[in-house]
């Protein structure tokens, strides 16, 4: 792993703990102004100093947050859907990579959603932003288990959908997953032993596996 794509992820990931505190405001993208983030930068500043790292949309970004903030941001370049639509699926890159490097981003966020009728447009979609990513340094962080049916994202269809996505084909390298089930413990690691290619980029970032 490249120096560049270290030092983005070691100021995602505490290198300390090997965790993070992630707060994602990103929702008005397809929610619109959702309920206490209608004026986001009232609801964000208050939580600079708790989080490790502010998952946002460039417009949010721009607007919101104190350029003079240390904490480190993880862009959502993916959209194109609404609540209001006919899928939440349908999603296309929105945000170039190089307003990416413009902001000073540490990682940039795409959703995918695993067996949906958009599934090969999305995974499309992060296989190119990879590439791009790659290309300059900037992790992709690869968001699973979103849409308007939570309730039928359970660990066996997790652990597909992240295997997929941190497949050697697109070379993810962190992943995100909303695990709503009840033994989350469990869950979280059936998912994460059946990802060993996004395991492995966190490991090589720790020191902790092969370069």
């Amino acid at each position: 792993m490249d120096w560049g794509m270290k030092n983005r992820l070691s100021r995602i990931i505490k290198p300390e703990t090997g965790r993070t505190v992630m707060l994602a405001v990103d929702h008005g993208y397809f929610m619109g102004p959702t309920h206490k983030l209608e004026e986001p930068r009232k609801t964000i500043e208050p939580l600079l100093g708790y989080s490790d790292a502010i998952m946002c949309t460039r417009g949010v970004l721009r607007t919101s947050i104190n350029p003079g903030s240390n904490v480190p941001i993880v862009l959502r370049v993916s959209g194109g859907a609404s609540v209001i639509g006919e899928s939440l699926t349908n999603e296309a890159i929105t945000t170039s990579v190089t307003d990416a490097i413009r902001l000073n981003v540490a990682a940039m966020a795409v959703s995918i959603f695993v067996g949906s009728a958009h599934e090969h447009q999305t995974l499309t979609n992060l296989g190119k932003l990879v590439n791009e990513g790659e290309e300059h340094g900037i992790p992709v962080l690869a968001v699973t288990a979103v849409g308007k049916e939570l309730e039928k994202r359970d660990a066996r269809y997790l652990a597909l959908a992240c295997r997929v996505h941190g497949s050697e084909h697109l070379a993810i390298r962190a992943s995100r997953a909303n695990d709503k089930g009840n033994s989350r413990d469990s869950s979280l690691r059936r998912v994460c032993e059946g990802s060993p290619g996004s395991l492995q980029s966190v490991k090589e970032y720790q020191g902790t596996g092969n370069p």
